[in-house]
């Protein structure tokens, strides 16, 4: 690997933030393979009192990167917190280290073009 790519992933290791619209879109393009490569987590209407309207708190309760709620929103369905509520019964959330891959090869496409 590059200096500069070793860089660019040291510095923005928990940044998976939707700020940027070209890793926006290149999330929304692998949609599909993050819903296959997804664990179902069943939430019951109890746990989820505690978390209602709060994706971001859910996702701090089950130690996964805060930072990517707003990817598990997505393969999801789920337009926004407000949508984090009773008769959600799962959540499709993929392995941390997947969004970590897609992130590297997104870096890498940036980096090339």
């Amino acid at each position: 690997m590059s200096s500069s790519l070793i860089s660019i992933l040291n510095s923005s290791l928990n940044n998976y933030n939707d700020t940027n619209s070209s890793w926006r879109n290149f999330i929304s393009d692998y949609k599909s393979y993050l819903i296959a490569n997804s664990t179902v987590r069943q939430i019951t209407n109890g746990y989820l009192q505690g978390v209602r309207f709060n994706l971001t708190a859910y996702l701090r309760s089950i130690n996964y990167n805060t930072n990517c709620a707003w990817i598990i929103a997505l393969i999801n369905n789920l337009p926004n917190d407000v949508y984090f509520t009773t008769g959600i019964n799962f959540l499709y959330v993929p392995q941390f280290s997947i969004i970590e891959q897609l992130y590297t090869s997104w870096i890498t496409t940036q980096q090339n073009s």
